[in-house]
C-alpha cells in the first residue's frame, strides 16, 4: 500500500475531527438523539482511529527497518559468497565439489541467471527471477552451500569472515531477520485491519457516522442552512468498502 495512498486515511480521521469541533461549535443546538453522534461518543472515535493509525504507522515503519537490515545482509553475503567459491578454487578439493559449490554461488548470486530478452532482443533490465533470487530461495541456496563447505575438509580459510563460523553467525542472523520481519508483518496486518474497520466499517466507521452527523445537522437547521452547507464541506471519501462481521 502507497504511502500516498495511507496518508489519504490520516486525511479522513482529520477531516472527522473538523466535524466533530463544528458540532461542537453549535452548541446546545446539536442535541441528537442517536447516542453515536453525541460529541463524546464522535471524539472517542476519533482518538481511537488516531491511536490505530499511529501504531500501524510505528508497525509500518519496523517492517521497513528490518527489511532493510536483511537485505543489506543479503548484498554483504553476494559479496562474500564470490569470495568463498574463490577460496574453494584456491583448495585442493576434487573438481566436482568446486563445481557445486560454484553451482550454488550462483545460483545465490544470479551472477548466470538469463534474462528474458524482449522483441528487439534486448534484455528486460526490470525482470527479475523470483524462482530462485526471492529470500526464501536465497536463504535455502546458502543453507545448502554451507553444508557442503562443513564437510569438505580442505576448506579452511584464514580469512575470519570465510570461516564457517561466520558462515553460520551469517546464517542465524538472516534467520532471525525474517522471523522478526513476519512477526511485525503480522502486527501491522492486525492493525490495518482494525484502523480500516474504524474508518470503513459499514454503518459505524467514520465515514458513515459523519454521514449521519451531516444528516443530523440538515435536520436541525434545514438543508440549505449555512451550518448545513458548512459540515457539507467536509468531505471524507471511502476508499474501501468493510462489511460487518
Amino acid at each position: 500500500m502507497g504511502e500516498k495512498y495511507e496518508d489519504s486515511h490520516v486525511e479522513n480521521i482529520d477531516r472527522f475531527g473538523k466535524i466533530v469541533k463544528l458540532c461542537e461549535a453549535y452548541g446546545t443546538d446539536y442535541n441528537p438523539s442517536n447516542p453515536e453522534l453525541s460529541i463524546a461518543n464522535m471524539t472517542l472515535r476519533k482518538e481511537e482511529a488516531d491511536q490505530l493509525n499511529s501504531e500501524l504507522i510505528e508497525d509500518d515503519v519496523t517492517v521497513m527497518m528490518v527489511v532493510n537490515e536483511r537485505q543489506d545482509l543479503i548484498k554483504e553475503l553476494l559479496r562474500r559468497m564470490r569470495r568463498v567459491k574463490n577460496e574453494v578454487y584456491s583448495t585442493s578439493a576434487s573438481k566436482e565439489f568446486k563445481r557445486d559449490v560454484k553451482a550454488l554461488v550462483d545460483k545465490f548470486t544470479g551472477d548466470k541467471v538469463r534474462k528474458p530478452k524482449n522483441k528487439e532482443g534486448e534484455e528486460k533490465k526490470e525482470w527479475v527471477s523470483n524462482s530462485h533470487l526471492g529470500v526464501a530461495s536465497r536463504m535455502e541456496t546458502f543453507l545448502s552451500l554451507r553444508e557442503m563447505l562443513r564437510i569438505e575438509p580442505t576448506y579452511t580459510p584464514n580469512e575470519p569472515i570465510l570461516t564457517m563460523a561466520r558462515l553460520d553467525e551469517a546464517a542465524d542472523k538472516l534467520a532471525n531477520l525474517t522471523m522478526s520481519i513476519d512477526e511485525a508483518s503480522a502486527n501491522a496486518s492486525t492493525k490495518r485491519i482494525a484502523r480500516n474497520r474504524a474508518l470503513y466499517l459499514e454503518d459505524d466507521g467514520l465515514v458513515d457516522v459523519s454521514l449521519k452527523c451531516k444528516s443530523y445537522v440538515r435536520g436541525v437547521y434545514g438543508a440549505r442552512s449555512e451550518e448545513a452547507k458548512e459540515l457539507s464541506k467536509i468531505q471524507l471519501k471511502r476508499f474501501m468498502k468493510v462489511g460487518k462481521i
